[in-house]
């Protein structure tokens, strides 16, 4: 029997963006309601993940600038083309 995956979640950009920074793999995004977008993370192959939040919200991480830059062009890029597949 497979186990099924369990996701982290989070609709704020920042903690998405500095989760990839952090080198954890994005999974999914879900545009579906316009008012509210969620990113997935695969907590298996980051099991660690929720202590790096409680960490974000400490103020205790510190990630590279120009890869947080970079990474959250990304984030915004693949939500603007995920909006732009559901218009067609």
């Amino acid at each position: 029997m497979e186990m099924e995956k369990i996701f982290y979640q989070t609709s704020d950009l920042n903690i998405a963006t500095t989760l990839l920074t952090s080198g954890c793999d994005i999974h999914g995004i879900n545009t579906m309601d316009p008012n509210r977008i969620v990113f997935y993370f695969d907590v298996d192959k980051f099991p660690d993940i929720k202590n790096l939040v409680e960490n974000y919200w400490a103020g205790n991480l510190r990630v590279d600038p120009k890869e947080f830059v970079s990474y959250r062009r990304e984030l915004l890029t693949r939500i603007h083309e995920s909006k732009r597949q559901m218009e067609v």
